[in-house]
């Protein structure tokens, strides 16, 4: 039967190779969701586009789901200005006056799915030119990590709410504190004005214009 869970891979968009959106969007690109579909869920599974699935009303239905595309994903590199410089196979740039690796690690519990996704993952990432390194560790391990904000990337699970999706938890960047859940530090002062404003308005047009304005920006800001 169907449920409300839902995957995903969270960015820390404060970490110094992820802070580029381009670099998240490049890797986005480099996963294969119809393959996970139809390989590791068995057909038994849908793509979403973030927080809110696609059978809520408030859903912003306009959004595609985000499509495996290597050259693309290389494009958008190449604009970040990541290149192999020195020829080894691996992408590479200068920050803060070093050459580095676009090397990313990536914890997750390997229980489930999660190991099967994630490898096929790194392999997509390294035809890519990226390094994927990927970390198994139990979820407390993973919350402690996170809540120290000491990573660069984890995949995780969630469920979705079923009527009025609670958003402002998640991503207002009130909530970008050890003990809170905004932790990829995602968020501007707009989004944290829209969230305000859904929590406390009355008028349900509004809030539903918003809910879809929310769903823009965190697809937009992948």
């Amino acid at each position: 039967p169907a449920t409300l869970q839902y995957s995903y891979y969270v960015f820390n968009t404060k970490n110094d190779k992820l802070a580029d959106v381009k670099v998240r969007k490049a890797m986005a690109h480099l996963l294969d969701v119809d393959i996970v579909i139809s390989k590791v869920m068995k057909g038994f599974a849908k793509p979403v586009i973030g927080p809110i699935l696609n059978t809520n009303p408030f859903a912003n239905n306009t959004l595609k789901p985000i499509k495996y595309d290597p050259d693309l994903a290389k494009n958008l590199f190449a604009e970040a200005g990541w290149k192999d410089s020195n020829g080894d196979g691996v992408l590479d740039k200068t920050i803060n006056g070093k050459l580095t690796d676009l090397k990313i690690q990536l914890l997750y519990a390997p229980q489930g799915a999660g190991k099967d996704v994630t490898l096929m993952y790194q392999e997509n990432c390294r035809k890519a030119g990226v390094v994927l390194d990927i970390v198994p560790k139990d979820m407390a391990a993973i919350k402690s990590e996170v809540k120290t904000r000491n990573f660069e990337m984890y995949l995780m699970a969630s469920v979705a709410d079923l009527s009025t999706p609670n958003l402002f938890q998640a991503w207002h960047r009130s909530s970008d504190t050890p003990d809170g859940s905004n932790t990829s530090g995602f968020g501007t002062p707009e989004t944290d004005k829209m969230l305000e404003t859904i929590r406390d308005t009355n008028d349900d047009n509004l809030r539903k214009d918003l809910y879809q304005k929310m769903q823009q920006a965190i697809y937009e800001d992948q």
